[in-house]
């Protein structure tokens, strides 16, 4: 997958819960940078192609990594929730959100929040086992259990840079933005299709078709 739709999955997900109604939109904003944060491995390509070979889904690609890097991004995004500046600002950029003005700090609110950026990170490793390679190229193997396991392992069904899953978040995003009472119905129908068009490259073979 792409970092957008990485992104745009753990958005998804989070919505799907329907945590955004005891938590807030806020969650739901913390969840795309904490599903896509395990891509920071990708900045090795600066110390060229074969640092990057090495380090990109290995260093951040894997479940004691991604987990911690997204427990943090949630307890970042938490306490940056309870900032009144930010708040005032996301009244001011969405005023139908209408969060509240003030929000008391809350030890089990907190929990939310680390957890579900901790399963919002940890969505993109499978997501990129399946979301792996192209025709004209070998798979790339995740190694989830590193650095205790270096065993890689990969489910090619669809190609790196496939549209599909692009056009399905990008539907989700216009949808949920016209329709924000509906968020969950609308995130569950867009994992359903996503789910339904993984099975169908699945059936057709996978990409190596």
């Amino acid at each position: 997958m792409t970092t957008f739709e990485h992104a745009m999955l753990g958005i998804t997900l989070t919505m799907v819960t329907g945590v955004q109604k005891s938590q807030g939109w806020g969650v739901v904003v913390m969840a795309a940078p904490a599903a896509a944060m395990a891509d920071w491995d990708g900045l090795s390509i600066l110390f060229g192609g074969e640092a990057y070979s090495k380090v990109h889904r290995v260093w951040g690609h894997n479940i004691l990594v991604a987990g911690t890097s997204g427990a943090m991004v949630g307890l970042l995004g938490y306490l940056v929730y309870l900032s009144a500046g930010v708040r005032r600002y996301a009244i001011r950029l969405i005023p139908e959100a209408n969060p509240a003005s003030t929000v008391e700090f809350s030890q089990k609110n907190l929990v939310g929040w680390v957890l579900v950026g901790m399963l919002a990170a940890l969505c993109h490793l499978p997501a990129d086992m399946i979301f792996s390679g192209h025709k004209e190229m070998t798979p790339w193997p995740i190694q989830p259990y590193w650095p205790f396991h270096e065993q890689g392992y990969v489910w090619p069904l669809v190609s790196w840079g496939d549209l599909t899953a692009t056009v399905l978040f990008i539907a989700t995003m216009f949808a949920v933005y016209r329709w924000p009472q509906r968020a969950r119905g609308i995130a569950l129908l867009c994992l359903i299709a996503l789910h339904g068009y993984i099975g169908f490259c699945w059936f057709q073979g996978g990409i190596n078709r």
